[in-house]
């Protein structure tokens, strides 16, 4: 059906106008064809909006996907926007962005850049087998 579309499309542009001697295609091509730019290098994303407040262990909930992303410690308790696209999650306050992260796609639901914790909990992120029992030994 598409390409019987294209064919009657076709024809179409080629017949001249009633009062001017050029077709639409002959109009195209003479003088439009050389303003058309280059298509973007990146593909156009589609992103969606919400907001969501700062939680105390630094993280806020995207509500489509029930995924908590971090932001840096020093905004907990604040009211943030939070821009997201199939790709990534950028989060913002007072228009300035202060995270971007990848959408988790992942079962985890938490997605954490350690330096946003506070210094106290990146301490205890350090906290393992291993390093619980090299301070065993001591």
């Amino acid at each position: 059906m598409n390409e019987a579309i294209r064919l009657l499309l076709d024809k179409h542009n080629s017949i001249l106008y009633q009062q001017k001697p050029f077709s639409r295609k002959q109009q195209f091509d003479s003088v439009e064809k050389n303003q058309l730019k280059p298509l973007p290098e990146l593909k156009f994303e589609f992103k969606k909006y919400q907001q969501a407040k700062v939680q105390p262990n630094c993280h806020v909930l995207l509500s489509e996907d029930r995924k908590y992303y971090s932001v840096p410690y020093s905004y907990t308790g604040q009211k943030v926007d939070i821009g997201y696209t199939a790709t990534t999650v950028e989060i913002f306050s007072k228009h300035e962005r202060i995270a971007l992260h990848q959408r988790n796609r992942t079962w985890s639901k938490y997605t954490t850049n350690g330096t946003h914790l506070h210094p106290n909990h990146q301490y205890y992120r350090r906290w393992n087998k291993d390093f619980l029992s090299r301070k065993g030994l001591r």
